[in-house]
């Protein structure tokens, strides 16, 4: 329940996120792990493997069919109406900072068969 969007809070959830990942990896289990880093401290924090930058929302942070899958779970730590006027994300925008270092980028939603042929690439890694 640490909802803390602000520069500081993104860099300690990049920590908390590398310490569950580096336990998992290991323990001999595959990692991924998705979260908003939204500049070059918060990703470097995380030192990630390999990186895809999902490249695919120009402005705001939830879509409205996102809304709509968000809707359908019940007891979320969040509300999901407000989500989507959060200023937070708002504030994530300004900060954001173009990856330098990824080894792919999407920029379109993925169909069933373009996310297959990813996780094959992804096998290599």
């Amino acid at each position: 329940n640490d909802w803390d969007f602000t520069l500081k809070g993104r860099i300690r959830q990049a920590n908390r996120m590398k310490a569950f990942a580096d336990f998992e990896k290991a323990n001999g289990r595959w990692v991924i792990c998705d979260f908003v880093a939204p500049t070059e401290n918060a990703r470097e924090a995380f030192g990630a493997e390999y990186i895809i930058w999902l490249d695919t929302i120009k402005k705001g942070r939830v879509v409205s069919s996102k809304l709509d899958q968000l809707n359908n779970f019940d007891d979320l730590p969040f509300d999901v109406n407000s989500l989507s006027k959060s200023k937070e994300f708002e504030e994530t925008n300004n900060w954001f900072e173009k990856p330098k270092n990824i080894n792919k980028q999407i920029t379109h939603f993925l169909s069933d068969i373009e996310i297959t042929k990813l996780a094959e690439e992804m096998l290599d890694v």
